[in-house]
């Protein structure tokens, strides 16, 4: 199937955008489609003569199916307490205040989240981080950004691997009751099959629903690595030992589009960013999440 959309100018300057997709089955990291009003909402200079087109492209691609899109909603979930996930952050485009991707907060400089978040975001320029808030209708923390570090061998065409990045902020996180860092686990946390987990963000309520301002949080439970390669082995993915699967299989609860990058916590340690899946929260398909476990000489490395 090939889509196409036109961005068009007040000034008539337009760029047309085209991509082939299926979109029928197609397995995307939280994606949702966009109408061609929302690419333009993003970066309407891009499509003016001698411009670059670089950030519509990204946003086209998104569009198309092409690569992950950021827009999910935890699914069955409940309104998050005043400070319960104070290290939960919202990842904006700059020009629009535009939620597309979660985050964590790690110290007082750097924020953590998967790195198909952090590769649409193209400068750091483009992105704001809102912290201390559990509605974005009333942000209390804005922060910009300086510096994006995307994993060295992140691979969006290789079932999303090494799917992890850090966000360098200029502010630095000052820690109150709304404001957090998100706590690590130590290395050889051992996690365990139907663990308990929170999963949380402003991601959509369901496939296909509506967006929410308040902040959502859910509980899930880890999923049997032997079950979720299975799975995901009859649609051609793999899932490497530097990620971990997560789902409720007796009702749909968990992630959806907007929520990617977000923290997944095990006995409020971060196990876990939101990185993809077959569907909304679904009871077949666990959602696959980087394993923060695996990363912990990675993250020391390029935040000391």
């Amino acid at each position: 199937m090939l889509l196409t959309c036109t961005i068009k100018e007040k000034d008539d300057v337009s760029v047309t955008l085209s991509a082939r997709t299926k979109l029928s089955n197609h397995l995307e990291p939280n994606q949702r489609r966009l109408g061609c009003s929302f690419a333009s909402a993003i970066d309407r200079k891009v499509t003016q003569p001698g411009r670059d087109y670089s950030q519509s492209l990204r946003i086209w691609k998104i569009i198309a199916g092409l690569q992950p899109l950021f827009d999910p909603k935890i699914v069955n979930g409940e309104n998050a307490k005043i400070g319960e996930i104070p290290y939960q952050v919202s990842l904006q485009y700059t020009e629009v205040s535009f939620h597309f991707c979660g985050g964590s907060i790690l110290n007082n400089n750097y924020v953590i989240t998967a790195a198909h978040c952090a590769e649409a975001i193209g400068a750091p320029s483009n992105v704001k981080v809102i912290a201390g808030t559990i509605n974005l209708i009333n942000p209390k923390s804005e922060h910009n950004v300086i510096k994006i570090i995307i994993h060295e061998e992140y691979d969006s065409l290789n079932s999303w691997i090494n799917d992890i990045a850090l966000l360098q902020v200029e502010t630095p996180f000052i820690i109150s009751k709304t404001v957090g860092f998100v706590p690590l686990p130590p290395k050889g946390f051992n996690v365990k099959v139907n663990d308990v987990a929170v999963v949380s963000g402003w991601g959509r309520l369901w496939q296909g629903g509506p967006t929410t301002v308040r902040l959502q949080r859910v509980n899930i439970f880890i999923a049997d690595r032997t079950y979720c390669q299975y799975i995901y082995k009859q649609m051609n993915y793999n899932i490497y030992p530097t990620q971990i699967c997560a789902y409720d299989s007796s009702i749909e609860k968990g992630s959806c589009h907007g929520d990617s990058g977000g923290p997944l916590t095990v006995g409020g340690k971060l196990i876990g960013l939101v990185s993809w899946a077959n569907g909304c929260a679904s009871t077949s398909y666990p959602t696959v999440y980087t394993s923060v476990i695996e990363y912990l000489d990675w993250i020391t490395a390029n935040t000391a």
